[in-house]
């Protein structure tokens, strides 16, 4: 019976997280490159949701995160056409962020932080692996967050973070210099850069170099599994760079904060 209210607390952490993850999964479809910050904003809100094929609206209880997916059988109620499953990975994905969240923080604050964090990284992830693109309201939104909530993580030290954010920009503009010198082309992207800034802000400057070894490796086991790794070094073709830094770095965040967290006085 002690461990119920344990169980209610990753309940809601999960639930929390899945209307999180239905909201970034909102923002991220209808981003749109060419629109302005301000009509971003307002396309967020307006027009309501609707089936992508038939522009039916939808109800309430058709916008359930997780539910409505499963209960419709991941299809349209009046049409009947398959919904994105990019969306139940949103919902999903936000919801298992909210309990890993909530196991390696327990306290409010640094779980809230934690989730917000999550939440921005999955709509910058899911932006670069769609348009090749991170738009820097974003990114500087990473990057104020994390130094915003630098008091619930008392274990790493503003200075540490301020260096993180000057490491993580340096870095990969240094590497991308080279780059450009031997290959007579731009190879790291200065969203990118700005992203592993934020980063810093967030995990400072002593996990830059674990979170640039961990991107990579991911982006080349993703080549690797689909069979483009040579096509993709010879022919420079570019990556989703972004995608794979967002992953890295929120890995590296959460297990950091689950080993050097102390509880917030």
């Amino acid at each position: 019976m002690h461990h119920r209210p344990e169980i209610m607390l990753l309940l809601f952490a999960f639930l929390f997280g899945t209307i999180a993850g239905s909201f970034c999964g909102l923002v991220s479809d209808r981003y749109r490159p060419w629109m302005s910050f301000r009509r971003q904003c307002r396309i967020i809100c307006s027009p309501y949701s609707e089936c992508a094929v038939c522009h039916h609206r939808l109800r309430w209880f058709e916008l359930l995160p997780v539910i409505s997916f499963l209960v419709l059988r991941s299809r349209c109620r009046y049409c009947r056409h398959p919904l994105p499953p990019r969306l139940l990975l949103f919902e999903a994905g936000g919801g298992i962020a909210g309990i890993i969240a909530g196991l390696a923080l327990p306290d409010i604050l640094p779980w809230f932080a934690a989730v917000i964090f999550s939440a921005l990284l999955s709509i910058l992830a899911d932006i670069d692996r769609r348009y090749l693109l991170l738009p820097d309201s974003l990114v500087f939104t990473v990057l104020c967050s994390g130094l915003l909530f630098a008091a619930c993580f008392p274990a790493l030290s503003l200075d540490a973070r301020i260096a993180g954010i000057c490491a993580g920009y340096s870095s990969l503009l240094i590497i991308n210099y080279l780059y450009r010198y031997w290959r007579n082309t731009e190879g790291i992207g200065g969203g990118d850069m700005k992203l592993l800034a934020a980063l810093g802000a967030w995990c400072g400057w002593q996990a830059l170099a674990g979170i640039i070894v961990v991107a990579t490796l991911l982006a080349l086991s993703t080549l690797c599994c689909q069979g483009r790794l040579r096509v993709s070094l010879q022919k420079n073709t570019p990556l989703p760079l972004g995608f794979y830094l967002a992953i890295a770095g929120w890995g590296w965040f959460i297990v950091s904060a689950a080993f050097n967290y102390s509880p917030v006085l």
